[in-house]
């Protein structure tokens, strides 16, 4: 049987870790390099999810990993999937980690980045952490227990009109994905209270789960931005969809994201789909 209090427990120790290992380095001079078009790695990066690997590794040897910054040296994992019914094996277990999110933040000092954990078993996130290290704030959920910040229960906003939402959005890389943002917050703007872009995408989800923020939207998510945050939302009382309003799965792929309030959810779906 699969001990989630022990990979709870691991996860946790692990972020922080690695939140040890950013405060301590995240004024120094950094060696950045590009792996993408506009998309940044530093040293950094690698350093902490090395931290965040090596420990996992020597309590869960026989668990995969999916990663941002893959160096070729672990059990990558395929899209995880459920054993068959009447399987005597267990179901694969993935450890979905973004090292840093918001590495352009840290690379420029600017305070808004996090360390990003989740845990899939059979296909499905069963744990989440979310570390902020600048703010020594830490948000996890374990499947069915609620979610929390500092072990202090946290729940989405009650906001339900789109007039008083902070509405909270990221841009793509790409030219294509960016002009496509460009439209949709030309049709949401005047229709919020105000919007935000922080740079990060895993804490922008968790303040949603937090209810600081009321919705989150980004056309280009990966697995490692969302799979920690899924959890914390749903825990939360927050609703996570693709923005065609389809699950959000931890498929592998990227996909175009929504996060808010349920209230707001089908409001700001009927916005987006009107432009698609």
């Amino acid at each position: 049987m699969t001990d989630l209090n022990a990979i709870h427990q691991t996860a946790l120790e692990a972020a922080l870790q690695a939140g040890d290992l950013l405060r301590e380095q995240w004024l120094r001079p950094r060696q950045i390099s590009h792996k993408g078009f506009r998309d940044l790695v530093t040293d950094a990066d690698i350093a902490a999810q090395k931290r965040i690997t090596n420990l996992i590794q020597t309590r869960f040897p026989e668990h995969t990993f999916l990663t941002e910054e893959d160096d070729h040296t672990l059990p990558q994992a395929t899209p995880p999937s459920a054993p068959p019914a009447g399987s005597p094996h267990p179901a694969p277990i993935t450890w979905i980690i973004d090292p840093i999110d918001g590495t352009s933040n840290f690379s420029r000092q600017v305070p808004i980045f996090c360390i990003a954990i989740g845990v899939a078993i059979g296909g499905r996130v069963a744990v989440g952490v979310i570390h902020d290290p600048l703010r020594q704030e830490t948000f996890s959920a374990v499947t069915g227990r609620g979610a929390t910040c500092n072990t202090i229960p946290m729940h989405a906003s009650p906001v339900h009109n789109l007039a008083d939402a902070i509405f909270a959005l990221d841009w793509s890389h790409t030219p294509p994905g960016r002009a496509a943002t460009l439209n949709l917050t030309q049709q949401i703007a005047p229709r919020v209270h105000t919007l935000r872009a922080i740079g990060s995408a895993a804490l922008a989800l968790a303040w949603v789960a937090a209810g600081r923020l009321d919705a989150y939207l980004n056309l280009n998510l990966k697995p490692w931005d969302v799979a920690a945050a899924s959890l914390l939302l749903h825990e939360a009382g927050a609703t996570l969809s693709q923005t065609d309003g389809q699950p959000w799965i931890p498929n592998g792929h990227s996909l175009a994201c929504l996060a808010s309030t349920p209230a707001l959810h089908s409001q700001l779906l009927a916005i987006i789909n009107r432009l698609a």
